[in-house]
């Protein structure tokens, strides 16, 4: 059931002096779930693409710049492009339409990972932290965001492993 929030509330960016709610707030709208988040990377982060957990447990603070994180956990992905410091929502959970992936996906419901920035890649060995699944099949890599996947990441704080 939805809570009245429709996708494109999820678009909205706010300045660094001006959050618009407390980070690590959630909220639902269908099967969906979001988060707001500050981007508190050196880069942009791009709408579309996987937000990296970096700083202290708890912090919400995310990049895009896998080499910034230690912990390679995938927190969401970026529901609109924010600037370093902004504030904003990663979708955390649900049915994403258009993700980019490094590889072919062979299996609907194949685990997939993080590895590279802007991209999804499939989880093959042991301790690969797992943030969602494949919900459709493709026989390339999918570099301009048209690969549909089912997102359960991890809550901010902790990490879960495949």
């Amino acid at each position: 059931m939805s809570d009245g929030f429709i996708t494109d509330v999820f678009t909205f960016v706010h300045a660094s002096d001006s959050p618009m709610h407390a980070v690590g707030t959630v909220k639902r709208s269908g099967e969906n779930e979001y988060m707001y988040i500050r981007n508190g990377a050196t880069v942009t982060g791009t709408a579309n693409y996987p937000a990296m957990e970096i700083g202290a447990t708890g912090s919400f603070l995310v990049t895009a710049d896998v080499t910034n994180t230690t912990t390679h956990v995938c927190r969401g992905i970026y529901m609109a492009t924010m600037a370093t410091n902004e504030y904003g929502w990663i979708q955390t959970k649900g049915y994403y339409h258009s993700a980019n992936i490094t590889a072919a996906v062979a299996t609907i419901g194949y685990p997939l990972k993080v590895v590279t920035d802007g991209y999804f890649d499939l989880c093959d060995a042991a301790g690969d932290v797992q943030c969602g699944w494949a919900a459709e099949i493709t026989t390339a890599a999918v570099t301009d965001g048209t690969l549909s996947i089912y997102l359960n990441c991890p809550s901010m704080g902790y990490g879960g492993t495949t």
